[in-house]
């Protein structure tokens, strides 16, 4: 039986019958991927990274990815309305376009707009996040200047269910299964509505002040089979159908990825890993004043080998290979262009006792403008088995977009891509089952040749983009992680940053100096959690030169167990019913509550 101060709590969270809360920083030390394209734990790699875990999904309840990520260090979001708008996530400063974000591995970012649409991944098909911070282009190629974010689709263990009903006249459903042994298998769907709320407030010139609905349907299948002692096959697939209504009319979206992957042990001392994927994002505005549609179709191949050199070196060697098709049709413009990029990759891992030595170096040949080098260099030091500080040194880029290049009267075939060069210092204590866990991390990030739109009238088209633009990011990033016994768990972190246009001596948009969030985690003795947090963002300058004001948000959240492996669910979002803007002239949601079951058997 639960402990009487956990019913208690149970009892007076679920008589509002609301709630929401941020995944946590976790202190275990989890197996990530992202950071140097091999398996290693969180806590050695030479970069700042953070894990979102099924668990801590469950725990938020979240009603989209960036209720996942903007309480992580480093990131920054914004949002054109209710669920379903145009999202944006910022990382270490970088614009929205220089952060690469991958599902299952697949490249899933548009290529006519060089961003990933998060407001049309649920978050019921993810099985977990893995956030590396800092540049990885002499890994990942293109776009992976302010970092990578990588998303795991869901994997399931048997039946799992949960329904949810809230403010907004909003209704989420999901269902799945998984199971096998030689070979696993597991299908996931899952629906939501949302009545929503005005997009637009009276500042931001609204059409119509109307309520903007949004509708989307996703399912995550995957497939993981043992071929042999030496081989593995394993088939990965996300999709997602949605319909975002706006004042003048409405956007059909439709988004898709496929990941194909094939790891043989060719050797004791060789591993080899070949891969293909398919990504899609289509989007359709169906308007009376401008009807349009815009699609992308990105392919992309890996060749990747693993050498264990010896107990103390491993390098890594690969090539990849992705081409663009990207179209857009409108009354008064079209185009249907493809771009194509080959990369050769190199990566040295060294332990020397209790040091720690990262050597990394790319060629990129891009079918717009040549060739293109990148590298990497990272020094990590084992003072004590709790101690570790690294530093880093790399370079990255960013390639023009197809509507960049291409879009009639505005795109530039000359362009050049964008390119960094990042500088880190971190700093990591502590992580294990007691005690604090702290990590600190200085960056300062230069980016050159920045692409921006330049007047060039007068003409028939009067704007065209142009390199003509340099940018510096600074900043400090802090997470503290703290348990008190077996059943709570306090976190924080602080991120503080300088996002500034050198080229006309202005801050970037949207992008706050300060950010702190701090969380407080009960879990109780049967089953469940109960979910503080406290999110503080500072002032930011949006486009136009506009102030946003600083805003502070209290979420809360609760998973409470009602019978074997059946949760009661409830959240309360914006507790204070604050008043606050993430983009000049769009609404925010205010207070909210959301009710809802799940079924989740132990071990998923």
């Amino acid at each position: 039986m639960c402990q009487r101060i956990d019913a208690w709590i149970a009892l007076v969270f679920l008589t509002p019958a609301f709630g929401s809360a941020q995944a946590q920083e976790t202190i275990l030390k989890p197996i990530v991927v992202t950071a140097s394209r091999e398996a290693e734990p969180a806590d050695e790699a030479l970069a700042a990274v953070t894990v979102i875990t099924r668990e801590d999904i469950e725990a938020q309840q979240p009603q989209s990815v960036l209720d996942l990520l903007r309480g992580h260090a480093g990131i920054d979001v914004s949002r054109n309305g209710g669920l379903g708008s145009v999202s944006s996530v910022f990382m270490r400063g970088a614009e929205s376009d220089q952060v690469l974000v991958l599902i299952d591995g697949v490249r899933a970012g548009a290529a006519t707009t060089g961003t990933f649409s998060f407001q049309h991944l649920n978050p019921a098909q993810i099985e977990r996040i893995e956030i590396v911070r800092g540049p990885r282009s002499t890994l990942y190629g293109s776009d992976a200047i302010g970092g990578v974010i990588q998303i795991f689709t869901r994997k399931l263990d048997g039946p799992a269910a949960a329904v949810e009903a809230g403010s907004y006249d909003t209704y989420r459903a999901e269902a799945g299964y998984g199971g096998g042994e030689r070979v696993l298998y597991s299908v996931n769907g899952a629906y939501v509505h949302s009545g929503g709320f005005s997009a637009q407030n009276p500042d931001g010139h609204s059409f119509d002040p109307d309520d903007d609905g949004y509708n989307e349907a996703s399912a995550t299948a995957n497939l993981d089979a043992v071929l042999s002692e030496s081989a593995s096959l394993s088939l990965n697939g996300w999709h997602s159908n949605g319909e975002i209504e706006f004042d003048q009319g409405e956007i059909d979206t439709l988004n898709d990825t496929v990941a194909l992957n094939l790891a043989l042990a060719t050797l004791p001392a060789w591993q080899q890993a070949f891969s293909a994927g398919y990504a899609r994002d289509d989007q359709k505005t169906e308007s009376a004043d401008f009807p349009s549609e815009a699609t992308t179709d990105r392919v992309t191949f890996n060749w990747q080998n693993d050498i264990r050199l010896s107990a103390a070196h491993q390098l890594t060697l690969g090539a990849d290979y992705y081409q663009d098709d990207g179209a857009f049709i409108s009354d008064f413009s079209t185009y249907d262009e493809d771009v194509n990029d080959l990369g050769m990759y190199a990566n040295l891992r060294s332990a020397l006792g209790r040091n720690d030595l990262q050597l990394g170096l790319r060629f990129d040949e891009h079918s717009e403008f040549g060739g293109h080098v990148t590298g990497q260099i990272a020094y990590g030091r084992e003072f004590t088995d709790s101690l570790h500080l690294y530093t880093a040194f790399g370079t990255a880029f960013k390639a023009p977009t197809l509507n960049e290049l291409f879009f009639p009267g505005f795109g530039n075939p000359n362009l050049d891509p964008e390119r960094s060069r990042s500088t880190e210092l971190g700093f990591k204590y502590g992580g294990g089952a007691a005690g604090p866990s702290v990590r600190a991390s200085l960056f300062y990030i230069e980016i050159d040749d920045l692409i921006e739109t330049v007047f060039v009238g007068p003409g028939p088209f009067d704007f065209q983009a142009r390199n003509v633009e340099e940018a510096t990011t600074k900043g400090l990033e802090l997470v503290l992680d703290q348990s008190f016994g077996a059943r709570w768990h306090a976190s924080a972190n602080l991120t503080w940053q300088d996002a500034h246009n050198d080229t006309d001596d202005t801050e970037l948009v949207r992008r706050p100096d300060q950010k702190l969030t701090f969380g407080i985690t009960r879990r109780f003795a049967c089953g469940g959690t109960f979910y503080a947090e406290l999110l503080l963002n500072s002032e930011r300058t949006d486009v136009g030169d506009v102030e946003l004001p600083g805003y502070g948000l209290v979420n809360l959240s609760l998973q409470y167990p009602l019978l074997k492996n059946v949760f009661a669910e409830a959240r309360v979002e914006n507790l204070l019913d604050k008043d606050y803007e993430l983009a000049a002239g769009f609404n925010t949601p205010g207070r909210a509550g959301y009710v809802g079951l799940r079924y989740s058997p132990v071990g998923q």
